[in-house]
C-alpha cells in the first residue's frame, strides 16, 4: 500500500519567490510497486500549483492545504528533475531507512534515474499519492486533478525539462535546487 514517509515541513519562503517554499527536510512517498520517491531537503515547491482564483473554492482550496501539499510533493520533485527514486524491493530496506541513508553510497545501485521516467509516470505517481487513505481525497477530485495535470502540466514539465523531456541544467531552471 502506498504511503508517505517522513515529516512534511516547509522552511520560510524566499523573499524573491513569494509563491514558493522550501522543504525543511527530506520527504518520501512509497508507491504500491515498492518504488520510493524522495523530495530532497531544500527542494522548492509551490504546493499543488492551483491558480489563485480557485483558492477560495471550498473543494479546491489553497495549494498548501493538507491534502494538496502532500500529494503534490513527489510530483513537483519529479517534474523538476530533483527527485531521488529508490527501488525498495531491490535494496531490501524499509522506507524509513531509505529516507535516512539515501545520500550514502551504500544504496546508490538501487536508485533509478528520474530523467528516464516519463511525464505520465510522474502524473500517475501523483494520482497514486492522492489515494493514500489518510488524505481522504474524494474520487471525483482525484479525477479532476489528474485530468488537469495531464491537460495543462506539459508547460510546467517543459519549464524544467525542455521539449524533449531531458532535465535541464540547474542554472537554467530558475530557483530549483537539487539538494539543501
Amino acid at each position: 500500500m502506498s504511503r508517505f514517509v517522513g515529516k512534511l515541513d516547509f522552511a520560510p519562503q524566499d523573499p524573491g519567490q513569494p509563491k514558493e517554499w522550501k522543504l525543511a527536510q527530506d520527504f518520501g512517498f512509497v508507491r504500491d510497486d515498492g518504488i520510493m520517491v524522495v523530495s530532497p531537503k531544500g527542494a522548492h515547491t509551490d504546493g499543488a500549483s492551483i491558480p489563485r482564483f480557485l483558492w477560495s473554492v471550498p473543494w479546491v482550496g489553497h495549494p498548501f492545504r493538507l491534502a494538496n501539499r502532500f500529494f503534490s510533493q513527489p510530483h513537483d520533485a519529479g517534474y523538476a528533475g530533483i527527485a531521488v527514486i529508490i527501488d525498495l524491493n531491490a535494496a531490501q530496506i524499509t522506507p524509513e531507512t531509505a529516507l535516512d541513508i539515501w545520500r550514502e553510497s551504500a544504496i546508490v545501485s538501487y536508485m533509478i534515474h528520474g530523467e528516464n521516467l516519463s511525464r505520465k509516470w510522474w502524473d500517475e505517481t501523483m494520482r497514486e499519492a492522492m489515494e493514500v487513505p489518510v488524505l481522504k481525497v474524494k474520487r471525483w477530485k482525484k479525477n479532476v486533478v489528474y485530468s488537469a495535470v495531464r491537460i495543462f502540466g506539459r508547460r510546467a514539465y517543459r519549464k524544467h525539462r525542455g521539449k524533449r523531456g531531458k532535465v535541464l541544467p540547474r542554472h537554467s531552471r530558475g530557483s530549483v535546487e537539487a539538494r539543501g
